[in-house]
């Protein structure tokens, strides 16, 4: 038996078969591939499969401190009929990861953009049933953050060093973090910040509003905007303060000549002190680069006082601070012991007594001196003697002083001394002592005489003896 294949009523079958298919996929189980209905889901029983929708809930928790929508750690919670899904597979951008126990997964972005998370699970083979899970997914866009930075200026020189026509050092920064290409405006004039986010500038005397501005950024993940920020600085001579000191080898001064020659030295700190001038009474004199000069003195006390007018320089203004010292200059004193040297001459026994007294010091003859006997004063000539006329016989006590004698440059004290003279009383002689004298020696010489001649008779003799 022939049959006829009718093709078109067969396409037309095909076709009819299919559309029921569809519509009993589609809408009889309420379940599109990937996507969630609005009615509840309920789990459709076919036998012994159970057929359950995965959703992807999120994000449930964002890193703190975000400030936009800007997402680096995001958590999600996949669930299955309100339940939560454990190992299931959550796939984002080419990476899996599955969730835990709870049913939730940490995801990172690290990248702006609109991200799809696949979640799935395979079917779960069991004693009495099989469980089936359809795929479930969701969307997020990961936008650039949005970030404001605050500029801030700081003046790295320090303030001593911050002087006229001098580098200046500004730094800007944000967050503490160093910016680059930074615009500084000092009055008419804008500077550029390098890598380290510094400029180095130089300004005259005055004072400068300095302000920092940078464009908006835009970075792989952030926008940055940069608030402005400005500060003044005050550039102007450095204003110090040096104490002078002086000083002299000898706070006192022993003089060897009329005026002497006392050198003072000026110094700040331990440095000589050039142009320094030093005053004492009406002199003054000015220090040479090593800091000294010399004043001529004579004896006294002196208050000798430093000063130095200011100093300006183009990046400093110094103040000297006045100083002074004092010194005594003083004669040589000197001390020396009187001596009493008597000699006594008889001028004529039937007088009194004349002594010649003389004193010295170390065998110098003393001039003016003074010699007291009994309460009587006498005074010695330019050899240093005196005489002093003794009318009794007796012991008497000789004292010897001398007033203190100021030269240009010395003073001379002198040690008083005494001596005891013993004075013996005249020897009388009578009147017949001359005779008695001139027959003594009369008749010593006859004496002599008569025993010369007597010698010579006898060598006479002896004389012819010998011839015959």
């Amino acid at each position: 038996m022939n049959i006829e294949l009718d093709f078109g009523f067969v396409f037309r079958v095909f076709v009819l078969c299919f559309l029921v298919f569809v519509f009993l996929g589609v809408f009889g189980l309420g379940i599109v591939q990937g996507e969630v209905q609005d009615q509840d889901l309920v789990a459709e029983v076919e036998g012994d499969v159970v057929v359950r929708q995965i959703e992807v809930v999120g994000p449930v928790e964002v890193a703190p401190g975000e400030e936009s929508t800007y997402l680096t750690e995001v958590t999600y919670l996949v669930e299955a009929d309100g339940d939560p899904l454990p190992n299931a597979s959550v796939e984002v951008d080419g990476k899996t990861k599955e969730t835990g126990v709870d049913g939730r997964v940490e995801l990172e972005f690290t990248e702006p953009g609109t991200y799809t998370i696949n979640a799935t699970k395979a079917t779960k083979e069991m004693d009495t049933k099989t469980i089936r899970y359809i795929a479930g997914n969701t969307t997020l866009k990961v936008d650039k953050r949005y970030v404001t930075k605050k500029l801030e200026i700081d003046v790295i020189t320090p303030l001593n060093k911050r002087l006229p026509g001098k580098n200046l050092s500004l730094l800007v920064t944000a967050d503490q973090e160093p910016v680059k290409d930074a615009a500084i405006k000092v009055g008419e004039q804008v500077y550029s910040t390098n890598s380290n986010g510094t400029i180095t500038i130089q300004l005259g005397n005055g004072t400068y509003n300095i302000t920092a501005t940078k464009p908006q950024e835009t970075t792989e993940t952030k926008i940055i905007d940069y608030e402005p920020t400005n500060t003044s600085i005050t550039i102007e001579k450095q204003e110090i303060t040096k104490n002078l000191e002086i000083t002299t080898p000898q706070q006192t001064k022993i003089l060897t000549e009329p005026t002497t020659q006392i050198t003072f030295t000026v110094k700040t700190g331990n440095k000589p002190v050039e142009d320094a001038t030093v005053k004492i009474n009406d002199k003054t004199s000015k220090t040479g680069s090593n800091g000294k000069t010399t004043l001529m003195l004579g004896p006294g006390k002196y208050t000798a006082t430093a000063t130095k007018p200011q100093k300006t320089t183009e990046t400093k203004k110094i103040d000297y601070t006045p100083s002074n010292t004092s010194i005594t200059v003083k004669k040589q004193e000197i001390t020396k012991k009187l001596q009493i040297n008597t000699t006594t001459q008889k001028e004529n026994q039937e007088t009194n007594t004349n002594i010649t007294v003389q004193i010295t010091t170390k065998q110098k003859p003393i001039q003016d001196a003074r010699v007291e006997v009994n309460g009587v004063n006498y005074t010695t000539n330019s050899t240093g003697e005196t005489k002093i006329n003794f009318e009794e016989p007796g012991n008497y006590t000789l004292t010897a002083t001398k007033q203190q004698k100021t030269t240009k440059t010395k003073v001379i004290n002198y040690q008083p001394t005494k001596t005891t003279l013993e004075i013996q009383p005249n020897t009388q002689v009578g009147p017949y002592f001359g005779i008695y004298l001139i027959s003594f020696l009369t008749l010593l010489t006859a004496t002599i005489t008569y025993i010369i001649y007597k010698l010579t008779e006898e060598d006479q003799e002896n004389n012819q003896k010998y011839k015959k």
